[in-house]
């Protein structure tokens, strides 16, 4: 985290595959208080 961005990283899984596991790297971005997600889902 770096003021007012930061990046996670988050795994997931999908319902009809739940052994399947996915690492995506987010970044946040704080805008009027709030913390949105600045990337594209699915992006690579």
């Amino acid at each position: 985290m770096r003021g007012d961005r930061a990046e996670v990283q988050v795994e997931v899984h999908y319902v009809n595959n739940p052994e399947s596991k996915v690492r995506n790297t987010l970044s946040l971005e704080k805008n009027d208080g709030t913390w949105k997600v600045c990337t594209r889902v699915g992006a690579r």
